[in-house]
C-alpha cells in the first residue's frame, strides 16, 4: 500500500485533482438550483425568451389598442438578438 499512498499524496498536490474532489458537491448544488428554477417556471417560458433563437431578447415593440372581432388583443414582440418577430394574441381578461 505504500505506493498507493505515495500516489495519493502526490495527487493531492495537483490543483486540478483537488478541484475534481469538489465536483459532486457542486453538481448537487446545481441540480437543486435547476429544480428550483423549473418549479418557479412551472413549464412556462418567460415572456422575453425568443422562440426562434432561445435568447432572452424579446421586447414588446407595439401593442394594438382595442380588440379584434374575436375579443383578443395583439402585441408585437421583436428579438434584439435575431431580429425575428412574434405576434401574440390574448384575451385581456386572461392576463
Amino acid at each position: 500500500m505504500g505506493v498507493l499512498d505515495d500516489v495519493r499524496k502526490r495527487l493531492n498536490d495537483v490543483p486540478l485533482w483537488k478541484e475534481l474532489g469538489t465536483i459532486p458537491d457542486r453538481t448537487k448544488a446545481l441540480e437543486e438550483k435547476v429544480l428550483e428554477l423549473e418549479i418557479k417556471l412551472s413549464g412556462k417560458w418567460p415572456a422575453d425568451v425568443c422562440k426562434f433563437c432561445g435568447e432572452r431578447g424579446m421586447r414588446l415593440y407595439h401593442s394594438f389598442p382595442g380588440l379584434d372581432s374575436k375579443g383578443t388583443a395583439r402585441e408585437d414582440w421583436r428579438c434584439e438578438k435575431c431580429n425575428r418577430e412574434d405576434y401574440r394574441y390574448f384575451k385581456p381578461a386572461t392576463r
